[in-house]
């Protein structure tokens, strides 16, 4: 398990206790994530099972901290976080609102074309 962090300066919470992604679905690939996660802002956890990998690179390794010794609080941390928007209600769903309203609009588009 790892612990990942971000920032957040949404006004939503969001908390799941345990998700899974898949992408490359179909392919030989294909990668399963499951993960929990926590965004109360100004933060959001990720807790990662499995391959351990984050569903984003560029999120903050927190896992490291648990190597830590009590004489090391003296030490200097410097952590770097994204910030990600916190719009809807599936976790790790990062877009942002206007994200959203044009891939609705593109699926809306689509689904005249078939239909």
């Amino acid at each position: 398990m790892r612990i990942y962090a971000f920032y957040t300066f949404s006004n939503r919470a969001r908390s799941f206790s345990v998700a899974a992604s898949v992408s490359g679905l179909g392919s030989s690939g294909s990668q399963t994530h499951v993960f929990s996660e926590l965004t109360f802002p100004p933060f959001g956890f990720e807790l990662s099972f499995g391959d351990c990998k984050p569903l984003r690179p560029d999120f903050y390794d927190m896992s490291r901290f648990s190597q830590f010794d009590y004489r090391d609080a003296r030490d200097i941390v410097m952590m770097k976080m994204p910030v990600m928007p916190i719009y809807s209600m599936f976790p790790g769903d990062y877009r942002t609102r206007d994200q959203m309203m044009r891939d609705r609009a593109e699926n809306d588009r689509l689904a005249q074309l078939v239909g």
